[in-house]
């Protein structure tokens, strides 16, 4: 399975510019593909469905693309605090 961050990695780096028409299909495929790991109810999925949309409408995608980083990195932030809870919980139960 997919982290978010990988897949925030691959939007990043994949995905500065838009693909010329001949790659498109592919590249959509590709995301398609990363988004069956998600929930279909999640933000990223609907991002990201935005995202393939904005590739069919040759669309600059910089906004979308910070939007989505932005959404994985608050996920995380969340994550490591519950991560760092539960730390503390344990030491204290010991």
């Amino acid at each position: 399975m997919a982290s978010s961050s990988s897949i925030c990695v691959y939007f990043d780096y994949r995905f500065i510019n838009l693909p010329s028409s001949d790659s498109k299909a592919e590249r959509k495929l590709k995301i398609q593909d990363l988004t069956k790991r998600l929930s279909p109810d999640s933000e990223s999925f609907r991002l990201i469905g935005e995202f393939i949309t904005l590739i069919d409408d040759d669309i600059v995608l910089a906004e979308k693309r910070a939007i989505f980083r932005d959404k994985v990195i608050e996920r995380y932030e969340k994550l490591e605090e519950k991560i760092d809870e539960i730390r503390r919980d344990l030491e204290n139960s010991s």
